[in-house]
């Protein structure tokens, strides 16, 4: 691979990792004013779209399922390059253990903290929102509890009271231990990739958090994407790009997927496989394959305005929740004030709150991303020991 196409692939994965991140975004908007798209419930249906988009091949867009999914595959992908590809694979699989929490940690702890600042300074009127925004709330806020959540509970536990969005941060820490040993492993084993799908297996046959056995396989799944020496014409990956997209749209309550719901039911060691993780994990998969595996949506993903999505993406991710607490409310009750109906009211709200989070994670991406960075290098300089060759 030439250095120009080795960037394009990278960039990609930047690219992809901005779309996931506004994919989460808007399925959090979502589950704010139009809950129905996730369920298919008629009876909760608050706008005209809700029942429509259910039903139909464009779930995708808004999928949060499906969107972690692909955070977990290119985690697993770009873990694997990182190892691998200069230098020494002990001594960076060493440096990459020592470095991930810190770089994970800071920005988690600074959402969390602001979230302990929105709960306990403001006060918002939700009584007109979905149930999954109503049900965000601390009653209590403590900052020492922020804190720990923030720093502790989501990367060991995966609790997250103050921010659910950090309870990835569980299976990015882990699964990133996993990627580590799998890379020393493997240096000495010729079956790599055979070995890897025995790993992907192993998560469904421990006693773990249901649905994290699938996020596990998704990790790995995008550490055997890393070691295919496969590169995809034009056809064939815009054919599987597109499956992985209608699989991302999967809801088992859809009725555009009924037939595909109907046909599976996979238990494995007594434990039945949930049909729409399994399923936006898959999608997920064959996105990221399609996209890295091909030169045409590699250089797609890699456009400039996508790309800075994805440099962004981090900050988004950690800080939308915490703010659409406050902007969507408040936003939503001022239009709906002026006569506006529920719809105009709702879309304006969160045009609104996208549009402030992501003028907010610029600073964020700045300031404590990049310190992240910063810091997690420096413990790594002052934990490992040099190589005295």
């Amino acid at each position: 691979m030439t250095n120009t196409n080795r960037i394009q692939k990278l960039g990609s994965v930047e690219g992809v990792r901005g779309l996931a991140c506004l994919m989460v975004f808007l399925s959090h908007l979502s589950s704010t004013f139009a809950p129905s798209m996730h369920t298919g419930n008629i009876a909760n249906a608050k706008t005209p779209i809700d029942l429509a988009l259910h039903n139909s091949p464009f779930a995708f867009i808004y999928s949060g399922a499906a969107a972690v999914g692909i955070f977990f595959v290119l985690s697993g992908f770009i873990l694997g390059y990182a190892l691998s590809e200069k230098g020494d694979v002990i001594e960076n699989a060493s440096a990459m253990f020592v470095k991930r929490y810190f770089r994970l940690m800071p920005v988690a702890l600074f959402s969390s903290v602001l979230a302990f600042l929105i709960f306990e300074y403001t006060i918002v009127d939700t009584s007109d929102l979905g149930q999954w925004a109503k049900n965000y709330e601390i009653k209590n806020p403590s900052l020492i509890d922020a804190v720990y959540y923030g720093s502790v509970g989501p990367f060991f536990s995966g609790a997250a009271p103050y921010n659910w969005s950090l309870w990835t941060m569980k299976i990015e820490m882990f699964g990133s231990v996993i990627i580590c040993l799998l890379t020393c492993i493997l240096t000495k084993i010729n079956y790599k990739k055979t070995i890897i799908l025995i790993c992907m297996a192993v998560p469904f046959f421990m006693n773990i958090k249901k649905g994290d056995d699938i996020y596990y396989a998704s990790f790995m799944a995008g550490f055997l994407i890393y070691h295919l020496d496969l590169k995809l014409s034009k056809y064939a990956s815009l054919l599987i790009f597109f499956c992985g997209l209608y699989l991302c749209g999967f809801h088992t309550t859809s009725s555009y997927y009924q037939w595909l719901n109907s046909m599976t039911a996979i238990r494995i060691d007594g434990r039945v496989i949930d049909n729409y993780g399994l399923y936006n994990n898959v999608g997920g998969f064959f996105v990221v394959l399609s996209v890295i595996k091909s030169e045409i949506l590699s250089k797609i993903m890699s456009v400039r305005p996508v790309l800075y999505m994805g440099t962004l993406s981090f900050s988004v991710y950690a800080i939308h929740q915490p703010i659409m607490h406050v902007t969507c409310p408040i936003i939503y009750n001022q239009f709906k004030l002026l006569g506006f109906t529920y719809l105009e009211a709702s879309l304006a709200a969160s045009l609104g709150t996208i549009f402030i989070v992501y003028a907010i994670s610029v600073p964020v991406n700045k300031y404590v991303d990049k310190f992240s960075v910063h810091l997690s290098k420096y413990i790594k300089d002052k934990t490992l020991r040099e190589n005295p060759h």
